[in-house]
């Protein structure tokens, strides 16, 4: 993993049979969960919705402490918290978690760190949103940008109640009065690409080095294994 570079790749590039974007490790869920309230049936429904330019802002009392504020980090809390769904990463130690927001691509990992890429090997999610910043003139208001499902993301922020170990209050999600195309060029000039960097791992859970890819192969290996 020390010479991997991450590479954006077009969604089109990871389709399912159903049109939606192949993103893995999904969390899992219960035994019994119906498929609707699973991941990869949750995925599936928000990627079928209708998805507009979005600026998101909250107040938060006192200044941030935990660095850059991702706007993914905060709905993936938020998705992980939802009463209707008790995800985890069960044997994993890593996962992403799937957002009611549009991609800008996948960023596909290889599966251990000989380097080596499969049909099981890590995509990462690059979600069309930006890091939160301070709103000029409104202290204490901090907004961030994103195409997603307005109402989605509403529903989904209202489970987060807390921004860099801050109390935070005040979510609005408004429409961002700028052409799709415009949007997207504006957020991803504003987007980190996910990597290695402990630094930045939301909404990814964990910093994806070569022990933690080496674990995960490991454990789907076994899980081959037993079906033979």
């Amino acid at each position: 993993m020390s010479d991997f570079v991450p590479t954006l790749s077009p969604v089109l590039d990871f389709l399912d049979d159903h049109g939606a974007p192949k993103i893995h490790p999904l969390p899992v869920a219960p035994s019994g969960t119906p498929f609707e309230e699973r991941p990869q049936g949750v995925w599936r429904a928000w990627d079928a919705l209708p998805k507009t330019p979005l600026m998101v802002s909250v107040g938060v009392d006192g200044e941030p402490d935990s660095g850059d504020l991702n706007l993914d980090a905060a709905l993936s809390v938020a998705a992980l918290r939802s009463s209707e769904r008790y995800w985890s990463g069960g044997a994993n130690d890593v996962w992403v978690t799937p957002l009611p927001l549009a991609l800008l691509g996948i960023v596909q990992l290889p599966h251990s760190s000989a380097g080596k890429r499969t049909d099981r090997s890590p995509r990462l999610p690059v979600w069309a949103s930006t890091v939160f910043a301070p709103v000029s003139g409104q202290p204490g208001r901090w907004a961030a940008l994103c195409i997603g499902h307005a109402d989605e993301v509403r529903e989904l922020l209202s489970y987060i109640h807390e921004v860099g170990k801050r109390p935070a209050w005040g979510w609005t999600v408004e429409p961002l009065p700028l052409p799709m195309e415009q949007a997207r060029a504006l957020i991803e000039a504003q987007r980190p690409m996910p990597g290695r960097d402990a630094r930045w791992t939301p909404p990814y859970h964990h910093d994806w080095g070569g022990a933690a890819l080496e674990k995960l192969a490991a454990s789907e290996r076994a899980a081959l294994a037993a079906q033979r």
